[in-house]
């Protein structure tokens, strides 16, 4: 005679409930994890470290910013060769390169204005490592915006770290870079700081 034991069938219940749960979560999970790790490893050595992938199971979302549609497109089919991944959404963006580039900066009341153009946002941590280096004790509010087409980065550095020297020995002043012609304005604090900024 069949005897029905709901208490034993209902210990039974837990497990087949977690491996359930593993198959909805788990699974997905392992998959995005993997699939984030070989697209990234395969962007750097493509050379796209700017670009980013994050995935939903195995459809891809790419973002990032560059200075080419070229370079744009490369990342994207880089993604599509991936093993495993089934679809990329395109959400990268296109820095767009104004016919003049320009870089400037106003120095008053003991607050640093940066405004203008800059190539990456590694080169804008560069250039307020000058502005603490050359007037450590000023308040800095930087709002210059990402573009192309900036003059050759080593040299366009090195006439702003020039420029934020000498307007550390200002009072107050503009300098500006427009392209690769650099114009330095303002008033110094003393006979000696006009002297450093006049041969300088």
């Amino acid at each position: 005679m069949f005897h029905c034991k709901p208490l034993k069938w209902f210990w039974g219940i837990p497990p087949v409930l977690l491996v359930i749960a593993f198959a909805l979560y788990g699974v997905p999970l392992q998959i995005e994890r993997d699939l984030s790790a070989r697209t990234a490893a395969k962007l750097r050595e493509a050379g796209h470290s700017w670009a980013d992938a994050r995935f939903n199971s195995r459809d891809a979302i790419l973002e990032g910013l560059s200075f080419s549609r070229t370079e744009l497109d490369q990342a994207l089919d880089t993604v599509r060769a991936v093993w495993g991944v089934r679809t990329v959404e395109d959400r990268t963006k296109l820095i767009a390169s104004p016919e003049t580039y320009v870089w400037w900066a106003i120095k008053k009341e003991r607050r640093l204005k940066i405004r203008g153009h800059a190539p990456t946002n590694k080169v804008r941590r560069t250039i307020l490592g000058f502005v603490k280096a050359a007037m450590p004790d000023l308040e800095v509010d930087d709002k210059t915006v990402l573009a192309g087409g900036s003059p050759p980065p080593q040299v366009w550095l090195g006439s702003i770290s020039f420029a934020l020297v000498q307007l550390g020995h200002l009072r107050s002043g503009t300098i500006r870079l427009s392209g690769n012609r650099l114009e330095i304005a303002g008033e110094a604090e003393t006979t000696e700081s006009y002297k450093a900024v006049k041969t300088a």
